[in-house]
């Protein structure tokens, strides 16, 4: 005999679903199928808008009080007689045992208007009453006057009742309290279950907006990489137009500057990773369109990038990489007169607290009166306005050429050294 009644599974008007799609029909089955072979009555989980995620009938009792509360509703419709307040095991499963449990959020055990015992808890996710599972216990009256009020209630002689009652097998009272416990975990595993399911939705949703904000970050990286190389083709055009060395030199370094953000983007719009900046990359790019605009290799200057496994966010990587378009381009500025040939080192290395950012050369090195702390060209203004940006210090380390040492806080632990542009 099937345990659904032949008035269709109430399961199929489910429209939230929470409980249902989490856990599945099967399983719900499985689950108050333990009950009815313990207990041999009903059970139901609902959800918490009253839906049934499972319920079902195995004693005659049961089925026959509840289909006959069915048939009172006076109406095809199961929607309709959910509604009508006449299907009386519904009333006593819903209102007065699971819906009570979810409002008092706790175990609530009430008289059945069939005559046995409903046991309720509520099923809580996250600190939220999502639901209630039940099922019925106890025995059917033996005492006439109540047989007679559950028959009067129901609409039918009591010799209709008294088939099903004597055909009802009783459990002893510790069975009936092993399955209350059993409930009990019953109720708190669905609800980590859903937990889980809730967990799952967010990390999905993360991962969805994460996708969108890449796509977005790496579209607005393109697009303003897009404006400064207009920008600074502009400015080559309008160094090609003038006569005068000193203005046209200033236009190609502030074209230099611009190059040197705009390759962050360019980078930045291309990489998985849009909120960092992969540095050996990005200074070995950086350096060669300085190389390039200042015809080095034609001079026979090497420039060499010699960088740790270092990625830095975005603000950080265009800071630095200010910083070495100063100094190199400073460096084949001055350093290398009268056709000198030499080197050029960009280095950045890391420690467990620190970045340090070198610029060297092997040139002929920076005057003796010239005061690069407070003095010196706009580059070099450039360069200690960046390096209080990235929270650091700026030295010049001693030796032959120039040294500059850019030191910075960093949080990196491990660092893979690596050689990035020609050897010397």
């Amino acid at each position: 005999m099937s345990a659904h009644q032949p008035y269709g599974d109430l399961v199929d008007l489910n429209a939230q679903g929470l409980i249902l799609e989490t856990i599945g029909r099967e399983v719900l089955e499985t689950i108050v199928a333990d009950y009815l072979q313990a207990l041999g009555t009903s059970a139901a989980v609902y959800e918490k808008n009253g839906d049934y995620a499972a319920g079902i009938f195995t004693s005659g009792w049961c089925r026959f009080l509840d289909l006959r509360s069915r048939e009172l509703c006076g109406t095809s419709d199961n929607r309709a007689a959910l509604a009508a307040g006449r299907w009386h095991c519904h009333e006593s499963c819903w209102h007065d045992a699971s819906e009570a449990s979810m409002s008092r959020g706790e175990a609530v055990d009430v008289a059945c208007r069939g005559g046995i015992r409903l046991y309720a808890l509520p099923i809580v996710a996250r600190g939220e009453v999502v639901g209630s599972i039940n099922f019925g216990y106890g025995t059917p009256p033996d005492d006439p006057a109540e047989l007679a009020e559950v028959a009067q209630r129901y609409d039918v002689p009591v010799e209709r009742l008294l088939g099903p009652k004597k055909a009802y097998r009783p459990r002893s009272d510790e069975v009936i309290e092993n399955t209350k416990r059993h409930l009990a975990t019953t109720a708190r595993l669905i609800g980590a279950l859903i937990e889980r399911r809730f967990a799952s939705e967010e990390r999905d949703a993360q991962r969805r907006l994460a996708l969108e904000r890449d796509v977005l970050l790496k579209e607005t990286h393109h697009r303003v990489k897009s404006n400064l190389q207009v920008i600074s083709s502009l400015l080559h055009l309008q160094a090609r137009k003038l006569a005068d060395a000193a203005a046209r030199g200033a236009l190609l370094e502030s074209q230099g500057r611009l190059r040197s953000i705009a390759l962050v983007h360019e980078r930045t719009s291309r990489a998985d990773d849009v909120s960092t900046v992969e540095m050996g990359g990005y200074l070995a790019s950086l350096v060669k369109g300085v190389g390039e605009l200042f015809e080095a290799a034609a001079r026979g200057i090497a420039i060499v990038v010699r960088c740790d496994d270092v990625s830095l966010d975005v603000d950080d990587a265009m800071h630095c990489g200010l910083v070495v378009n100063e100094l190199v381009t400073n460096a084949l500025k001055h350093a290398f007169p009268h056709g000198r040939a030499g080197t050029v080192e960009v280095a950045l290395r890391g420690d467990e607290r620190s970045l340090s950012l070198t610029v060297s050369d092997d040139g002929i090195g920076l005057p003796e009166n010239l005061d690069f702390r407070k003095g010196g060209s706009l580059g070099l203004q450039l360069v200690r306005a960046l390096t209080e940006q990235l929270g650091g210090t700026l030295k010049k380390a001693s030796g032959p050429g120039t040294s500059f040492v850019v030191r910075f806080p960093d949080q990196r632990s491990s660092y893979r050294t690596r050689l990035v542009g020609p050897r010397p």
